[in-house]
């Protein structure tokens, strides 16, 4: 199973094939009347005139479907027991000017050496000298060759045969069992930090020191590292034996300017690593199609994903599962706080360094469930600071990390080798149910669908007030019903009814279903209930706690302001009745009552942090303000609104925004940049078509070439880019405009709207317009700077733009509020 082999091949033809010659010693070959020989091929070469490297492995398979193959002649009598490999073959097919072949570098992993120096080859010479003699053997083939024997024996393996890592289809192997990579970016934590918060995986932007794989070694975490760059790789190699590096992750800006670049990188980490068979891991930005061809795995990465609603999300993932190659694994990146330039934006909007908000908890834990329901082999958490930081943004994103990997361990088993088998309604089309299957055990995960049913309820499915109710189907009437969640797993109710097996969630409940008739997992999972629920009920009350204090201090800033904050005290308090009751039980030991209650609280102050949002910061259809995403810095948001009543907005800044004068436009510098996407038309003009202002509009348009057709866009189609404009520090940027956007868009974002203060994490997407509808941005200026604005299409249809403004607003601005009291403790 670990053999492969490789070589480097330069030739002035296409389709030369490494391949493996096995020799069935159990078996006749009737023409020759000797033992019975089968050929299994590798990669093709397709890079005429040019050095590629041609590579073999999973010689098991292979051979398992060639020996299908041979069964089938007649008179075929094949045994494929006892099998055994004699020659590495390169397969060159000729024509009648010749073909002129090169080869370098021939390495052949897998193979156990002797320990006695003078082992005795089968074919005569010791292993030792059993290598290719020449560096590079040169052939001319004027007719078909069916295989040329490079090596009668197995040369030196080049890389350690202790191997831990390896990937069996989209499954992730570590020591031979299943792996769910749970990352975290480095800071400076310690290891023992990291390992108590539940993940199992560091990623460094380089491989890590002795000192790293010791501390790694000692708390049972892996690394995910980027390895030198391919020139770097030529001289030295990659990694070493026991660096605990799961994957080789390659990040450079040029992996998307030069898709070769990625494949030769790509390609050198797999020649030169010291262990074989770790993994290539990849973050497409764009160039989904040709970088799963190069990688092993795909990390979907989306810049806005910390503030994407669940429904856009899942429509997000979802294409990015469309667009990889099929079978390529992927593993999902989860923001976990704001990025740098939307903290700078922050600092600059309120004159004071503040600590980086966080992503509201239940937010990121609706996204991680539903990246576990749509096939996630693994999950990366963004983090830009320490997280082990002792200020209350630090402390509440380590307990809302720490008990989404807990709720991700309960479930590893059907999330690291899983496979989705149904997708079912349920009973009042609120929920969708994901069924995965591993080990004689289902996992079925509710999804809620947003109050737009993705999917269509179950056939038969009964309308429950009690609860949400699915059907699932193929369930064997000896299974048994179980509700599991990180603090209990008790049975359920269930009923053989048309269509399948009828189960109730209670509503309310945060949990899954299990459908098992096995005793071991039953065993397996209450063991880890009843030694990790305790402190996971304890990680749901610290973090309802946290946000009561938030509330509390958020209030008392409003009030300052003159917003009547009374309702949402009283929700405050009736919640830390809640909590001073799970403690109670707590002490009891009344875990899951204890769970139960925490759920309830948590899920009282999230409609009323709704509640407060909705009073300070009013849903504007298409409005963009760093201070309105965080709800720490609400009550800026509502100081600098109060500001701009008494401000007055400078000259337009923007030259052409009125998009009536072309000539005057390219004068002045707007730019227009296409993308090309195979089977797409993309274009952008002006059209005196029903413009908001003027004579004239900005069009963006882009359509499938085939209507059957609809490709999954994840990135921008075409865009076009303002000239710059100055803007002095501390300055208050305020861009307005117009867009129409008739239809939705099929697929893609739709006009995607970014600024170069502000960035891609603050981009405003929109994605259908009532008719023509205005929108307005709001950013600050950390220091002097020329910034531009681009407005781009990122799917299929067309947005109209027209109107663009982009003004100054003098002071005052709003700065950070004193606090009224000192936060609840």
């Amino acid at each position: 199973d670990e053999l492969r082999a490789r070589m480097w091949v330069n030739a002035s033809r296409t389709d030369v094939q490494i391949g493996i010659r096995v020799v069935l010693p159990r078996s006749l070959d009737p023409q020759r009347r000797g033992q019975a020989t089968a050929i299994v091929r590798g990669t093709v070469y397709d890079r005429p005139g040019q050095w590629q490297v041609l590579n073999i492995s999973d010689v098991s398979r292979l051979l398992a479907d060639q020996v299908r193959v041979l069964r089938t002649m007649p008179g075929a009598s094949i045994d494929s027991h006892e099998a055994f490999v004699d020659a590495v073959v390169l397969i060159v097919p000729g024509n009648q000017s010749a073909v002129e072949v090169g080869t370098d570098d021939l390495q052949v992993d897998g193979v156990l050496l002797s320990a006695e120096a003078g082992a005795v080859h089968p074919y005569g010479e010791t292993l030792a000298a059993a290598r290719l003699k020449t560096p590079m053997i040169s052939r001319r083939a004027n007719s078909i060759v069916g295989a040329a024997v490079l090596n009668p024996g197995m040369g030196p393996v080049s890389a350690t045969n202790d191997a831990t890592v390896r990937l069996d289809g989209a499954t992730l192997l570590v020591d031979g069992k299943p792996f769910l990579p749970r990352v975290i970016q480095w800071n400076g934590e310690t290891m023992q930090f990291l390992s108590g918060c539940g993940f199992n995986v560091i990623q460094l932007p380089t491989a890590p020191t002795a000192e790293q794989v010791a501390d790694a070694e000692r708390f049972g975490l892996w690394f995910l590292s980027t390895p030198p760059h391919p020139e770097a790789i030529a001289r030295q190699g990659a990694g070493r034996p026991g660096d605990r590096v799961l994957a080789w992750q390659l990040q450079d800006d040029a992996l998307e300017v030069d898709p070769n670049y990625a494949s030769r990188w790509a390609e050198l980490v797999r020649e030169k690593d010291a262990i074989f068979g770790r993994p290539v891991v990849i973050a497409p930005q764009s160039r989904w199609a040709t970088i799963s061809d190069t990688a092993d795995i795909l990390v979907a990465r989306h810049p806005r994903s910390g503030l994407l609603s669940p429904t856009e999300f899942q429509t997000w993932f979802t294409a990015c599962a469309q667009k990889s190659k099929p079978g390529t694994p992927l593993w999902v990146s989860l923001t976990t706080q704001c990025d740098d330039s939307t903290r700078r934006q922050l600092n600059a909007l309120t004159h004071v360094a503040c600590p980086y908000p966080c992503v509201d908890a239940r937010r990121l834990e609706t996204s991680a469930l539903v990246a576990c329901a749509n096939g996630a082999r693994g999950f990366v958490f963004q983090s830009a600071s320490l997280l082990s930081d002792t200020d209350e943004y630090a402390r509440q994103r380590a307990t809302t990390l720490r008990l989404i990997n807990r709720r991700l361990q309960l479930i590893e088993p059907w999330l690291a080798s899983g496979k989705v088998i149904e997708r079912v309604g349920s009973s009042d089309g609120s929920h969708t149910g994901i069924v995965l299957y591993v080990d004689r055990a289902r996992l079925l995960i509710p999804i809620p669908n947003g109050g737009a049913p993705q999917f269509n309820p179950a056939a038969g499915a009964a309308r429950s007030n009690d609860g949400v109710t699915f059907v699932v189907p193929g369930v064997p009437e000896t299974c048994q019903v179980f509700y599991l969640s990180p603090a209990a797993m008790r049975i359920l109710e269930s009923e053989r009814v048309a269509g399948g097996t009828k189960v109730t969630l209670p509503r309310g409940e945060d949990g899954f279903i299990l459908i098992t008739e096995d005793p071991t997992v039953i065993q397996s999972l209450r063991q880890r209930i009843a030694r990790d629920g305790t402190a996971t009920v304890q990680l749901e009350r610290d973090l309802a706690a946290a946000q009561a204090r938030e509330l509390t201090y958020a209030g008392q800033k409003l009030a300052q302001l003159g917003y009547n904050s009374a309702l949402s005290m009283q929700e405050v308090a009736s919640a830390n009745q809640q909590i001073a009751q799970v403690d109670s039980l707590l002490a009891g030991g009344q875990v899951e009552r204890a769970h139960s209650i925490a759920t309830t609280a948590r899920q009282q102050l999230e409609r009323t942090v709704d509640e407060q949002q909705r009073l300070v910061a009013p849903s504007a259809a298409f409005d963009s303000n760093p201070l309105a995403l965080y709800f720490g810095t609400l009550p800026e948001f509502a100081a600098l609104q109060r500001a701009f009543g008494t401000v007055s907005a400078g000259d337009n800044l923007l030259l052409g925004g009125d998009f009536e004068d072309l000539a005057q436009m390219t004068k002045s510098g707007w730019q227009n940049v296409t993308n090309p996407v195979p089977g797409v038309q993309a274009s952008a003009q002006l059209s005196a078509v029903e413009p908001q202002h003027g004579t004239y509009c900005l069009v963006l348009s882009a359509t499938a070439a085939a209507v059957t057709e609809r490709p999954s866009i994840l990135s921008n189609l075409i865009w076009v880019v303002s000239p710059p404009m100055p803007v002095d520090q501390n300055q208050i940027v305020e861009i307005t405009g117009w867009v129409e956007i008739n239809q939705s868009f099929a697929s893609g974002d739709g006009l995607v709207i970014v600024d170069s203060l502000g960035g891609p994490s603050l981009s405003l997407v929109i994605n259908q317009t009532t008719g023509w509808q205005p929108f307005r941005i709001i950013r600050a200026a950390p220091e002097p700077a020329k910034f531009h604005i681009t407005f781009a299409l990122a799917g299929l249809g067309t947005a109209k733009v027209d109107a663009v403004m982009v003004r100054t607003l003098a002071e005052p601005i709003a700065r950070r509020l004193p606090p009224a009291a000192p936060p609840m403790r």
